[in-house]
């Protein structure tokens, strides 16, 4: 009898993606790079949540002008309402989070080397749960909004690896910037990496015009 093969889940082969998204999305300083990066962790992190499924009902309702199909999604706007006690935060909440997550993934990335803890902690203890769905088993979590995009983060980090979580090599990168380190990457841009080679360039080409206005020096004064 042939052995089954086994089939990781997507969410495994979506995670650095997903990660290197969120963490440009974070370093963004915006209004809508707040919102974004909340929406991408609550929506597309590994965890099941409440929260992530009434976002997209929400968004399907909002762009549905049919009348059966409103009918139709009952189910989702009940779901809509279950977390209308939980709105989403206004931006200065956004905003905080965003430097609270930031500040723990740079923590994370010198935890690293010094070994040292970096705790997160969550306003209530979560719930969690095993839901079958798609022949597939997925963790739900029910827990507030701050609790979710946390708890996603750090499972997002889990599944893509620490040792990808890195600081931009370029000097001249202002924090420098982190990023979630795909293939060779050293540098968090491509601007970064121009900039890097053009200043070892740069380097490289003052030194060698040292060593030339040398040796005519040497080549004077044996004359």
């Amino acid at each position: 009898m042939p052995r089954k093969r086994y089939i990781r889940p997507a969410v495994h082969l979506d995670a650095p993606w997903l990660m290197e998204h969120v963490i440009e999305l974070l370093q963004r300083e915006d209004a809508d790079g707040d919102q974004w990066a909340l929406n991408a962790l609550l929506e597309r992190g590994p965890l099941g949540s409440l929260q992530g499924r009434a976002r997209e009902a929400a968004r399907f309702i909002k762009l549905s002008d049919l009348e059966d199909e409103r009918k139709f999604h009952q189910k989702n706007l009940r779901t809509c309402e279950r977390i209308a006690a939980q709105r989403f935060p206004q931006q200065p909440a956004l905003a905080e989070l965003r430097i609270e997550l930031l500040a723990w993934l740079r923590g994370m990335v010198h935890a690293r080397t010094t070994g040292l803890p970096v705790p997160i902690r969550c306003d209530q203890p979560p719930t969690f749960a095993a839901i079958l769905g798609g022949g597939a088993l997925v963790c739900h979590v029910d827990a507030g909004l701050r609790d979710v995009a946390i708890l996603q983060l750090l499972l997002l980090l889990h599944i893509g690896g620490l040792q990808h979580l890195q600081l931009c090599a370029a000097p001249t990168c202002p924090g420098p910037r982190v990023f979630f380190k795909t293939y060779r990457r050293e540098f968090c841009s491509s601007r970064c990496q121009k900039r890097a080679y053009m200043a070892d360039w740069r380097a490289r080409q003052r030194e060698q015009a040292q060593t030339r206005s040398s040796r005519r020096r040497r080549v004077t004064k044996k004359g």
